[in-house]
Parts: C-alpha cells; sequence; structure tokens
C-alpha cells in the first residue's frame, strides 16, 4: 500500500502540515497552526494534539 498521510512539524514556530492523500491521487493539506488543536490521524483511529507534539519545546 503507498504512503496514504503523513506529518510535516516545524522546528521554528507551531504548524503542522497533514497531507492526505484523496482518491484520485492528489494530496490535500490541513494545516494546524494553535497549540489548542487537534489532529486526527486518518487509517490510525487516533487524535493527536499540537501541544503534545510541541511539549517541552516551546
Amino acid at each position: 500500500m503507498p504512503l496514504q498521510a503523513y506529518l510535516v512539524v516545524a522546528q521554528d514556530k507551531v504548524q503542522v502540515d497533514m497531507l492526505v492523500r484523496l482518491a484520485d491521487g492528489s494530496w490535500g493539506l490541513q494545516q494546524f497552526d494553535r497549540l489548542d488543536d487537534e489532529i486526527t490521524l486518518p487509517y490510525l483511529d487516533m487524535v493527536l494534539s499540537v501541544a503534545a507534539i510541541y511539549a517541552g519545546t516551546l
């Protein structure tokens, strides 16, 4: 199975980009830039908070 989704985490500011493969094979983008944002991870049935990603780094 080809890659279906991935996260890109910025190291110099709060920003997480989630790219998800769409039905037509292109990539859809969702951006999260607030610590109180929650990211629903497709295919893993879980939610990840932006605050958890940046915990201990800010």
